[in-house]
């Protein structure tokens, strides 16, 4: 890297920064349908603070942190993405420095010296660090084995500061409804933070149990936090079952939701691991149920009794056909946006779908704007007035959101038109699945009933 800017100044107030960062999550805000903030009141004031979330969704997980907490902080990114010097520029501008790991080069390791020392910088002057203690992200909701770096620093940071000053490390849980679609929503929850400076007498006699203690304290609050299935040979059971049994007990509050998979999934994990022979029946029928949906076009809500009943079915069918014209002027507007980053991964082939979000927002960031400044410019043409091209420019992101939620309502009363005609005609293979769902639901029952 030819670029080498002073990293122990990249934590300075930035005004541009702080100019754009509103911009930034409010477009984050926008990708998600609702995000969800949790006991953003345990993160310390006049501390250094670290943040330590888990890391399952490649950028938008830095970006998560920084829509729920205020001033610049600093992140640490793998040192690949920095080899060109204006990518390298952008990313010191976004306040993100390299980390190497070893496959980088055992060479090059040395350099992770530079960014500690600035990462001590940051935290010396009580700044926020955010480091993924997992080291990479992964496509399984799971909590990885932490690496020692951000522990490492910690640690250095403490032992300069003395145990006057705690350096405190905040575990972050960062649950998405689905990791790659647009407008899901978002939990962020942050935990207790870890006072750094408890373990200090213990890293001055043996660092290695002082870096072990730090990692199963991080570890133990982290998965608190988040969906954590342990399980390798039902994991495919036990995370699809938090879409076919939760939604019976919770509808639409994410953190409701995220409890109860918690504490079904914990339960669920449990009985793997000591009667693993208990979990065999549910899960044929789980797989045979997932096959099955899959195979006829179907989604799970519409075995639930109660969410097919409630279905607005009419006022659905009312808004399809009379919102078509405000859906059709809203697709036309948006589509290439909408589009093009969609059609950007496929040719780019970007095969880790965790990247898929990231790519979908960062260039929806850049082309939604740009795309509406140039229908503005050319409304200024053709409209007579200049307040009439103002109220085109508004009307494009609201009727966007309308098309898109026109879609996904469209979408639902294909859906429910095709499971009512299919109920009523008796189609075996839907009776079938219906039966499935019935059990499965029973025997989950069961199950939890006999682990309280």
């Amino acid at each position: 890297m030819s670029y080498r800017p002073n990293r122990h100044r990249i934590h300075h107030f930035d005004w541009l920064y702080w100019v754009l960062k509103p911009w930034v999550t409010f477009s984050f805000r926008q990708y998600y349908r609702k995000i969800e903030v949790v006991d953003a009141h345990k993160i310390p004031a006049h501390f250094p603070v670290i943040f330590a979330p888990n890391h399952q969704n490649a950028l938008m997980d830095a970006l998560a942190v920084l829509y729920a907490t205020h001033g610049q902080p600093v992140f640490l990114a793998r040192a690949d993405i920095f080899n060109n010097p204006t990518q390298a520029r952008l990313l010191h501008f976004l306040k993100i420095m390299p980390v190497f790991r070893i496959r980088d080069g055992a060479e090059n390791l040395s350099k992770n010296d530079e960014t500690f020392q600035a990462c001590l910088s940051v935290l010396r002057d009580r700044h926020a660090l955010c480091l993924m203690p997992e080291g990479n992200h992964g496509d399984k909701r799971r909590l990885r084995p932490l690496v020692k770096g951000i522990f490492r620093i910690a640690m250095l940071t403490q032992e300069e500061l003395g145990e006057s000053i705690p350096v405190q490390m905040v575990p972050v849980g960062l649950d998405y409804d689905h990791y790659q679609n647009f407008r899901k929503s978002l939990l962020i929850q942050f935990g207790d933070p870890i006072d750094v400076s408890g373990f200090l007498p213990l890293y001055r006699e043996n660092k290695p149990r002082a870096f072990n203690a730090m990692r199963e304290t991080l570890a133990q609050k982290l998965s608190q936090l988040m969906i954590d299935i342990r399980n390798d040979e039902f994991y495919d059971v036990i995370h699809e079952l938090r879409f076919i049994y939760t939604p019976h007990f919770v509808d639409g509050n994410h953190y409701a939701a995220f409890r109860f998979d918690k504490n079904l999934t914990s339960v669920l994990d449990r009985i793997t691991q000591e009667h693993p022979e208990k979990m065999e029946p549910l899960a044929s029928k789980v797989r045979e149920m997932k096959e099955g949906t899959e195979k006829l076009y179907l989604r799970y809500w519409l075995f639930r009794k109660k969410a097919f009943q409630s279905f607005p079915f009419l006022p659905s069918l009312f808004l399809l056909v009379f919102g078509f014209p405000l859906f059709l002027y809203g697709f036309v507007h948006n589509i290439f946006p909408y589009w093009f980053p969609v059609r950007f991964i496929r040719i780019r082939k970007v095969k880790d779908p965790q990247f898929h979000s990231s790519f979908k927002f960062v260039l929806a960031f850049l082309l939604f704007p740009l795309v509406y400044l140039l229908f503005f410019l050319t409304s200024l043409f053709v409209l007579p007035h200049f307040w009439l091209s103002l109220l085109y420019l508004l009307s494009l992101p609201l009727t966007g959101l309308f098309a898109f939620r026109y879609f996904i309502q469209w979408k639902k009363v294909k859906g429910f038109l095709r499971f009512r005609r299919m109920k009523k005609r008796n189609n075996p293979d839907l009776a079938h699945l219906m039966q499935l769902h019935d059990d499965i639901i029973q025997i989950v029952q069961r199950l939890l009933a006999s682990e309280t």
